[in-house]
């Protein structure tokens, strides 16, 4: 999907198992699911999916589009019906995406003009728990969060390169924005992972480096 201001609050929670307060989500332990329907309304049939959690998200953000993040679900069961669940229906917001220009993006806690791409994937880990004379899930178990990603920066310093080589911790924050809301995503405690430096002719000479979020 396409990043937009509040659309996917709700997903949020349940991949964070957190609540929203004052407009920020932090990881939590309160868990959060849904039922999803997918009506095929010319022939009457509906599939309901049951017990949908948020197992794992990818965030994607470039200088050129939009940010985008990739849900990845479990659920309990699902079914097909001849009638809809949905007693009443709310469109969704309309909103703007999210996009990098505008936004701002930290390393360390300092403002930084050298990120060109940023990656960030959150996985929970879940488990589908089965028993024995049901086809039905009988409960989904979580693992630790992992959180890792991978960011893309210009060398024009040796910040980044000498705190994965020393093991330092350090912070990554980033802001998306459609010109008038925002989303800031900060992983507060991070560690670079690996180092890859690509020379390509007489270009800009372009580091990839890999993070754990911990």
């Amino acid at each position: 999907v396409m990043l937009s201001h509040t659309n996917f609050d709700p997903l949020w929670e349940s991949l964070l198992t957190g609540t929203w307060e004052t407009n920020v989500l932090k990881v939590g332990s309160t868990v959060k699911s849904f039922t999803f329907e997918q009506g095929q309304t010319d022939i009457g049939q509906y599939w309901s999916h049951t017990g949908v959690r948020m197992d794992k998200v990818a965030i994607t953000v470039n200088t050129t589009g939009f940010a985008t993040a990739k849900f990845t679900v479990i659920g309990d069961a699902t079914a097909l019906g001849s009638a809809t669940l949905a007693t009443t229906l709310t469109a969704a917001t309309a909103a703007q995406p999210f996009q990098s220009n505008g936004g701002s993006f930290k390393e360390g806690g300092s403002t930084t003009a050298l990120v060109s791409a940023l990656t960030l994937n959150i996985d929970n880990g879940l488990t589908a728990n089965f028993t024995l004379g049901t086809s039905t899930l009988q409960n989904l178990s979580a693992a630790i969060m992992k959180i890792t990603g991978s960011a893309t920066v210009m060398f024009a310093d040796a910040v980044i390169a000498n705190k994965f080589l020393a093991g330092t911790s350090t912070s990554l924050e980033y802001q998306v924005t459609d010109g008038t809301n925002t989303y800031d995503f900060l992983c507060s405690k991070v560690k670079y992972t690996g180092l890859t430096k690509a020379v390509a002719g007489q270009g800009t000479v372009i580091l990839t480096v890999p993070f754990d979020a911990l």
